[in-house]
């Protein structure tokens, strides 16, 4: 047998030397031809032809075997099966439906009626607990107490050890089997595009969501305690702790770190399997590992045994009364405490329960300890923004909805839509009427020859998952039409904001179409004063808006044109302009509202009517930042070229700046320069041919994320039409690296420069402080470790090994340093975002608003793509947007900020030289003076405060500080936490107030090489240990000191004058400003 197999192997080398010499030798003929340059590109070209003809050919065979298959499904009435649907989605829907009597303008209770109908949908939708379940998946808890047998409590007493029964004994009775529900209905439903998820996942999260319970079990009993504090107490009598091991650390044969077992999880599963509940598949990898000849990697996945629409919506739902506004109860006497849930409140009008409680919350980022904000101030700020954004109105927009239910099955084909019999089909039955139509001989479409059934099964799948989707968001906008919706707003560590459930902005095309702003009271008393040059500027807005939708312009006179020459004229074939749109849906609602004031308008309508002026406030546009982490990384080097690249700062001609495109002609130009078309003559073809925009999107903007070489390679591996060798792949992406190191050495030198921090704070053992005005993101990066588990399948008396990745408290060093750079433009992203919130709220309390990152969508008469009126440019989107960039600090201001807070302000368990601060008090004094000339005496009040106070803290040590301020303050004694504390508070307010500030180079930044030098010489005698470690650490601390000179060195006064000059000019310049676009 394994003979054969060498065999096999043999031969199937030899076929792979045949046809790489045939390509050669194809090459080599091609080349002898008498001009060869033009014969290669003949066979090239005529090579991509083949292909488009081959892919176009598949596509519609393919388009038509699913038209036969769907005939199929009316014909024999599979699509009319009766679907066991889940009677809590019923109950949701019949809720909204029931009670929209109480919408009636004369009603005088409206807005109570409609918190105690917010109420009862959020006891069915976002309570999820015990009692919730129970009731309305009753079905589901018959087939897990299958023949009245017992109960899961009852099955896990013969199969858990002693220790562990005491803890799941508290719980109650069916707590475990609805804890079970409940994570199939976080993990499948009919909205993934996927029905089968991986075993491991399954394991973690039931083993996860008993563990909580426990958690909060334990709560119940000790409610003065937060999570935070909770999570360090050792709950003896509880699972929690008891369900861990010791495992050996490789390499360190002395060394054991505790790792979870997941018992639980582990006999949850084989419960589920025995009753039914789940099969477990063996899907093995397409791509077999020679390393081990003659096998496959093999993945275990779960399939729910029954329809999945029994399962209950693991969704948060729009609400239809305000949220609560966010507000802290943190504790006084610790500020310092990471804002939980428990500490911060606001969002949805019940309490969090269950899971609940640490998914959805302020912060929603999964490992809460590891990633996390903090306030050193009132936060109260920050939580207007918040509560500011989920407190605007949006309604369902109707016409859209109506739109699409008269013309459904225009929109099935021109393949805009799924056909909608695939949303009630039985999966089995479909499976099974495909398997008769890929073997029948009768259909006019030979399908077998282009697609193997495992693929047009995959293919089905998704189109079911997709019919499904599409119904449910179709049935949720039916349900909600009339009603107000408000959309509750959560932060991730790193500040982005976040919405919840699936009809939002942040979702997909089809539902951000189907939602458009309120007007409230506030709003149509200020549309009745808009003047009429600002009503004819929210319309050409409008039409600037869905040209851009429909396709990207140059600039938006030609977007305006494209809608007056091609839309208008040819209005009754809307629907093949949205079948080649790049957002079809969205396009469709903004071009229906448009031809609808057109229409009016022709009818006598005057577009100033307060019915077309108030209409027009209701529809979302869109403005986006192009490429926002490079246009932060612009101003953070103040370069100039890269500003009017990203549109940052106005170029010389009308025209949006495609960082990419620019860079496609350069980076062509500089490849067929280079040696590789001499080593790899195929190269010379992909450079020509295959380099687009989407190419250099593809390897160039992923690089601040930390995408590495090889990276680089696999994707240029599976973006080449043709097969060259591995080595040339390597070859192009090694030379298109080379290339963005010569285009942007600063920003390399930069990114560099901050992920070095993230590599010493890993080895310090220290999580990465990124802060700014209104919080601090914590980050701390921890490594995996595999362990395998067993699992019994009664059914198919099989036993599987499962490998599941559990964390540990050891430090992840190579994700510290490739994550801080991208997290600290993420975070700078998030407080501008903020920033642009804060003003607009500033300046129109009442103005439609709502974020998508650096992408802003308001009504057209804010967004000032055009402004006709030629004035109020200071309360437009972009305009806030760029004024954003002037309130915050200096470039240098904000990178040494980041560099002190993580290699100088840190705590240190073995301090004997808490501070060395080689800044002179005199001078400082000076320099202040020359700054604030008017009132001197009042700066020198405050320097002489710092003086005194700190001496009166530390008055045990006599030489702490020299009565005529001498030029080094030096710390020496071993000080106290509350001492440190007091320290830093004192000494960050006085370098907050008065240091940023100060202008001239020597004191855009406090401290020197020579003080990072000293503070990372004292920290590598800290931390390590070895001679290996310190070699590695004053490598990393040269590299450190070269990129901060070179960083310092560029960043120059006169860069700084000439940067914010080109910005004002954008911000008040009438011409169309691009610095946010379509």
């Amino acid at each position: 047998m394994f003979k054969y197999l060498a065999t096999i192997r043999v031969i199937h080398n030899c076929f792979q030397k045949m046809n790489q010499t045939t390509s050669m030798l194809y090459r080599c003929y091609s080349n002898e031809s008498s001009d060869e340059n033009s014969d290669s590109d003949n066979i090239v070209y005529n090579k991509k032809i083949l292909i488009e003809k081959y892919d176009e050919t598949k596509n519609v065979l393919l388009k038509k075997f699913w038209k036969d298959c769907e005939s199929t499904i009316k014909e024999r009435g599979l699509n009319n099966t009766t679907l066991q649907v889940s009677e809590y989605n019923q109950s949701v829907f019949k809720l909204l439906r029931d009670n929209k009597f109480i919408l009636n303008e004369e009603n005088p209770n409206r807005d109570e009626d409609l918190q105690k109908l917010e109420l009862e949908i959020e006891n069915l939708t976002v309570k999820f607990d015990k009692e919730t379940i129970f009731k309305s998946s009753f079905t589901l808890i018959e087939l897990l107490l299958k023949d009245k047998r017992c109960c899961v409590r009852d099955y896990l007493k013969d199969h858990l050890p002693d220790k562990c029964l005491s803890a799941i004994y508290k719980l109650n009775e069916y707590t475990i089997e609805c804890g079970i529900i409940h994570v199939l209905g976080s993990l499948f439903d009919h909205l993934n595009d996927i029905n089968h998820i991986r075993l491991s996942t399954l394991i973690d999260h039931l083993e996860m969501h008993i563990v909580t319970q426990l958690v909060l079990l334990y709560r119940s009993f000790n409610p003065n305690l937060t999570y935070y504090e909770l999570k360090y107490l050792k709950l003896d009598d509880y699972v929690i702790y008891d369900l861990v091991e010791d495992k050996k650390v490789k390499g360190k044969p002395n060394a054991t770190i505790k790792i979870r077992n997941y018992i639980l999880g582990k006999k949850l599963v084989e419960f589920m399997t025995e009753r039914g509940i789940i099969t477990i598949l063996n899907k093995g990898n397409e791509n077999v590992n020679y390393k081990t000849e003659g096998y496959k990697d093999n993945l275990l996945y779960v399939e729910c045994a029954f329809d999945i629409n029994l399962l209950p919506i693991k969704l948060n739902l729009p609400m239809i009364s305000p949220p609560v506004d966010w507000y802290s109860i943190k504790k006084d006497n610790n500020p310092n405490v990471p804002t939980y849930m428990s500490d911060i409140k606001g969002g949805y009008l019940v309490g969090a329960t269950g899971e609940f409680y640490n998914r959805f919350k302020l912060l929603t980022s999964k490992n809460i300890d590891r990633f996390y904000l903090s306030f050193r101030k009132d936060p109260s700020n920050m939580l207007e923004i918040l509560s500011f954004l989920q407190r605007q109105k949006f309604l369902i927009n109707k016409s859209m909805l109506k739109f699409i239910k008269d013309n459904r099955l225009a929109l099935e084909n021109v393949d805009l839509l799924i056909d909608q019999c695939l949303a009630n089909i039985n999966t089995l039955a479909a499976y099974e009427l495909l398997d008769e139509m890929f073997y029948r001989t009768d259909l006019k479409t030979n399908i077998k020859g282009y697609f193997r059934l495992d693929e047009l099964k995959e293919n089905l799948n998704k189109r079911i998952q997709r019919a499904r989707y599409e119904e449910f968001i179709f049935q949720l906008a039916d349900a909600y039409a009339d009603y107000p919706l408000y959309l509750p707003a959560f932060l991730d560590f790193r500040g982005r904001i976040y919405r919840s459930g699936v009809l939002h902005f942040h979702e997909r095309d089809l539902a951000k179409s189907l939602i458009i702003f309120s007007n409230s009271e506030k709003d149509i008393n200020e549309i009745n004063n808009f003047s009429e040059n600002r009503i004819d500027s929210g319309i050409y807005n409008l039409a600037i808006a869905t040209g851009f939708k429909y396709q990207k312009f140059s600039n938006y006179k030609e977007s305006y044109d494209w809608i007056k020459n091609e839309l208008i004229p040819n209005q009754s074939n809307i629907l093949e302009f949205a079948r080649n749109a790049d957002d079809p849906f969205q396009f469709l609602s903004k071009a229906l509202y448009l031809l609808y004031f057109i229409s009016e308008n022709e009818k006598g309508t005057s577009f100033y009517s307060s019915d077309l002026r108030y209409l027009l406030n209701e529809i979302p546009v869109s403005q986006d930042a192009s490429a926002s982490a490079y246009q932060i990384m612009s101003f953070l080097l103040l370069n100039e070229d890269l500003g009017k690249g990203t549109n940052m700062i106005y170029g010389s001609e009308d025209k949006i700046q495609d960082l990419y495109s620019s860079l496609k002609d350069e980076l062509v130009e500089y490849l067929l320069k280079t040696k590789c078309s001499n080593d790899y003559p195929q190269c010379e073809d992909f450079v020509k041919t295959q380099i687009d925009r989407k190419f250099v999107k593809r390897l160039f903007m992923p690089l601040i994320y930390g995408k590495t070489i090889m990276s680089m390679t696999n994707d240029i591996k599976l973006y080449s039409e043709r097969k060259l060798p591995y080595k040339a792949y390597f070859k192009i992406a090694n030379d298109c690296l080379e290339f963005w190191r010569m285009k942007f050495p600063d920003i390399v030198n930069l990114m560099k420069l901050l992920n070095l921090v993230g590599w010493f704070k890993s080895q310090m053992n220290k999580p990465v402080l990124y802060g700014h005005m209104l919080f601090t993101t914590h980050q701390f990066y921890t490594k995996s470790v595999k362990t395998q588990i067993s699992i019994y399948d009664r059914k198919t008396k099989k036993r599987h090994r499962v490998t599941l990745k559990l964390p540990t408290p050891e430090r992840d060093i190579r994700k510290s340093q490739v994550s801080t750079c991208v997290n600290f433009i993420h975070q700078r992203d998030a407080c501008i975002a903020m920033l642009v919130v804060d003003k607009l709220n500033r300046y129109h309390e009442h103005a439609s608003m709502y974020t998508v990152h650096d992408n802003f969508i308001t009504s057209p008469y804010y967004s000032n793509i055009i402004d006709i009126s030629n004035q109020n440019y200071q309360f437009k989107i972009p305009s806030l947007y760029l004024e954003a960039f002037k309130y915050i600090e200096k470039p240098s201001n904000i990178v040494m900020t980041f560099l002190m807070n993580n290699l100088i302000y840190f705590e240190s368990e073995s301090y004997n030289m808490i501070y060395t601060c080689h800044i002179s008090f005199n001078t400082l004094y000076n320099l202040v003076i020359k700054k604030y000339k008017g009132n001197p005496s009042e700066i020198r009040e405050e320097i002489k405060y710092f003086h005194d106070d700190v001496s009166s803290i530390f008055r045990k040590n006599k030489k702490v500080f020299d009565d005529n301020l001498s030029d080094n303050i030096i710390i020496t004694d071993e000080l106290s936490l509350i001492a440190k504390n007091k320290f830093y508070d004192m000494y960050q307010n006085i370098l907050g107030n008065f240091l940023p500030d100060l202008p001239g180079k020597g004191v855009n930044y406090i401290f020197d090489r020579e003080d990072f030098r000293y503070f990372l010489k004292l920290n590598r005698d800290s931390f390590c240990h070895t001679k290996v470690d310190k070699k590695t650490w004053d490598i990393k601390t040269n590299i450190f000191l070269t990129c901060f000179d070179q960083y310092y060195t560029n960043i120059t006064d006169t860069k700084y004058e000439s940067y914010p000059e080109g910005l004002k000019h954008q911000i008040e310049s009438y011409n169309p400003n691009y610095s946010l676009h379509y």
